[in-house]
């Protein structure tokens, strides 16, 4: 065995392993933990899930083609496995998102239209309708014959084939569909989450004052004598902790981006076929990397999830995580819906 396949084969490993402790780590983390059972944490669940059926499924099997440089099965499971890989893959994409919509709906809207837009039953409804988007994007180009699937020896696992042209605009359309708008609409979306929030602090800057000699009166009681001439919407001044959460969650299509990315451009410059094999390989590793290092992004970014992490780690899951001083206690759910828990996020 050569040593660039070595490499492969310990690269991946580590992402298996990593990818299904880290994923599984979040899944418990927010089901388990009082403070983290909010809507815009569901989306990172479903996005666990995803990318814990990638790290827990389709990984190992592709250290197994690595080890014995074959698919040591049948035709049809190489193909259901190649269709699962897909769909899990495409589904983080989607989720992905979701989670920069969620964010642009509640930072930009009134609780009760979050509320509304944003329910279980709407979340529910939407991550149907992904899971079958996702399954027919994958399928759709394979009933009018424009793609193949089954093991691929310059990738070295079971997902699509292509060795022409019009194999190739199969792989073509799924990138175009999943990466490329996901590309486009996760940045847009970001974008005018904070445009909105620079607006919101213009209009509360340029907002006039005047002074109010009864104490009922005002508006801010941090700010004795000082009143707005019209009331500020509740939605019109956002907190410091929703900014800093929105920016923490724009570091997931960062990351995104850069797992992506070069695979993409791989594809869309592969049509005649010349790309060549170490390339396709070393940018297909880092796609697969993507599935692995959200949850300790997580971690990094979120004190919630390092505390929720350690109490599961040191099988003290029944206890609650939250400190007994009210200094440093986390908010509850309620202070989370209403954009008040910043110290905590």
């Amino acid at each position: 065995m050569d040593p660039w396949t070595v490499f492969q084969i310990i690269y991946l490993s580590c992402i298996g392993v990593f990818g299904t402790i880290g994923n599984s780590l979040v899944i418990i983390a927010v089901l388990t933990t009082r403070s983290l059972r909010h809507r815009s944490y569901f989306f990172i669940v479903f996005l666990a899930v995803w990318d814990l059926c990638t790290s827990s499924v389709s990984v190992p099997f592709y250290v197994l083609t690595l080890c014995l440089g074959r698919w040591p099965f049948d035709v049809k499971s190489c193909v259901f496995l190649g269709f699962s890989t897909l769909w899990s893959l495409g589904l983080s994409i989607t989720t992905l998102a979701m989670i920069a919509a969620d964010r642009y709906i509640y930072v930009t809207r009134l609780r009760q239209a979050y509320v509304t837009f944003c329910s279980f039953y709407t979340i529910a409804l939407t991550i149907f309708g992904q899971f079958l988007l996702g399954m027919g994007t994958i399928m759709l180009p394979m009933f009018i014959g424009i793609g193949r699937m089954g093991f691929n020896p310059v990738l070295g696992h079971c997902t699509y084939v292509y060795t022409n042209t019009t194999e190739w605009i199969y792989p073509l359309i799924m990138f175009l569909g999943g990466v490329v708008s996901s590309m486009l609409t996760l940045p847009a979306y970001y974008a005018m989450t904070f445009s909105v929030v620079r607006t919101s602090r213009i209009r509360i800057n340029n907002a006039p004052v005047r002074q109010s000699a009864t104490r009922s009166n005002l508006t801010d009681p941090n700010r004795a004598g000082v009143t707005r001439d019209q009331p500020l919407n509740k939605r019109n001044t956002i907190s410091r902790g929703e900014l800093r959460f929105t920016r923490k969650l724009l570091l997931l299509f960062v990351l995104f981006l850069l797992c992506w990315l070069p695979y993409s451009v791989v594809v869309f410059s592969d049509s005649q076929l010349t790309v060549p094999v170490l390339v396709q390989r070393l940018t297909n590793m880092l796609l697969w990397s993507s599935a692995a290092v959200n949850p300790f992004l997580y971690a990094w970014m979120m004190r919630r999830f390092r505390k929720a992490y350690v109490r599961i780690l040191t099988c003290g899951w029944v206890r609650r995580i939250e400190p007994s001083s009210s200094r440093d206690q986390t908010p509850s759910i309620a202070a989370v819906s209403n954009g008040v828990a910043s110290a905590n996020v």
